[in-house]
């Protein structure tokens, strides 16, 4: 499993730096010198000067969302792509359907873990997480077909 960016610096330089992408293309891309892209990707600065105006171009170039991670987990927030709407609003009520049947068995499992030992452990965590997105992101597509039924 890849390590999460600690700070803002780690996350920077792993969108640049970790991304597969050439630095010249994230340059070209975000409309900065690639010696300025390097410079605000060195994790030795005390900020990085990378502007708020160059993170959703780097972001877009590299499919890498450290940053936007390392921000949405120093708020206590998460977020993840919203999927397309491409199949019949049946098919996605009975995929969400299936998602809740199972977050809620793993709650569950979850509150059966507490009652016995008082805790969740960390593979429990992760379980409750995948869940959790999961069942968010079935909901963001039933949401995203509605709408395109209902417009049409």
């Amino acid at each position: 499993m890849k390590r999460k960016a600690e700070t803002y610096n780690e996350a920077v330089y792993a969108v640049v730096h970790g991304s597969g992408v050439p630095i010249k293309q994230l340059a070209a891309r975000a409309g900065i010198a690639e010696s300025t892209l390097y410079n605000c990707a060195n994790p030795n600065m005390e900020e990085p000067a990378l502007a708020r105006k160059h993170i959703i171009p780097l972001t877009l170039a590299t499919r890498n969302f450290e940053i936007l991670d390392f921000f949405e987990e120093q708020c206590g927030r998460v977020a993840y792509e919203l999927p397309a709407a491409d199949c019949p609003l049946s098919e996605i009520a009975k995929e969400v359907s299936t998602v809740t049947r199972k977050f809620g068995v793993l709650l569950l499992r979850v509150s059966q873990a507490l009652e016995n030992d008082g805790r969740v452990d960390g593979e429990e965590l992760a379980g409750i997480r995948a869940a959790g997105t999961a069942l968010h992101r079935g909901l963001a597509r039933l949401l995203a077909v509605a709408e395109r039924e209902a417009n049409g």
